[in-house]
């Protein structure tokens, strides 16, 4: 019993705390960078090709290829640290740091504002992906050439940079992130929280249970 009930309060506070998905998320200059139709056909596209079975989204998936939660906003958050100013700048990190935290979703319009950097950041990403899935070799564990369209790709990119954005900006209300900052990423400044240390260890022995008496 205890297992179906950690089972049931972490699903409700699943779809009650959820991060909102934007209709639209703009660049500064008011460009399209992707769309939600965008971000649910980018989770079609890691789904569908088997992508949760060699890494993982949320923390969700495989170990054999990268957590492309982490991945997404470590190069994001290292691109818009050279697009201010470069590593050895305190104003640089600064303003990327407060890029991040900042939750720009404007629930009126179901809109999010990227910054320049963020968007220069989710440009670059999309570049680095093409490569990486179009790598025509087995040399990062995936078939070659597993994903060569540039649509998919960006996509996929947008699914990837939607997930990072709600582990790093602040949730309304709280000093913490949608995933109460996780995965931790310095350049962000996301610093996990107790919760998600309680949490892990309450899913942890939810699994141990039901391992140990079939539930």
């Amino acid at each position: 019993m205890c297992g179906f009930f950690i089972l049931g309060l972490l699903t409700y506070y699943t779809y009650n705390d959820e991060p909102p998905i934007p209709e639209i998320v703009k660049s500064t200059d008011g460009a399209t960078l992707f769309t939600r139709a965008d971000i649910m056909a980018g989770q079609r596209i890691f789904l569908g090709s088997g992508l949760m079975e060699y890494g993982s989204i949320f923390g969700h998936g495989a170990c054999l290829g990268p957590e492309f939660t982490a991945d997404y906003l470590h190069r994001a958050a290292q691109s818009s640290i050279d697009f201010y100013a470069g590593a050895n700048s305190d104003t640089a990190r600064s303003r990327t740091k407060e890029d991040f935290k900042t939750n720009r979703y404007d629930s009126a319009t179901g809109t999010i504002d990227y910054t320049n950097a963020q968007a220069h950041a989710f440009n670059e990403c999309r570049a680095y992906y093409a490569s990486f899935f179009g790598e025509p070799t087995t040399k990062f564990g995936l078939r070659p050439s597993a994903i060569q369209d540039p649509e998919d790709i960006r996509k996929l990119t947008a699914f990837s940079s939607w997930s990072a954005g709600a582990a790093s900006a602040a949730r309304p209300g709280h000093p913490y992130s949608y995933t109460n900052n996780w995965p931790p990423e310095p350049l962000v400044d996301n610093q996990i929280t107790a919760n998600s240390i309680v949490w892990s260890i309450l899913s942890l022995g939810r699994v141990h249970t039901i391992k140990t008496f079939g539930w």
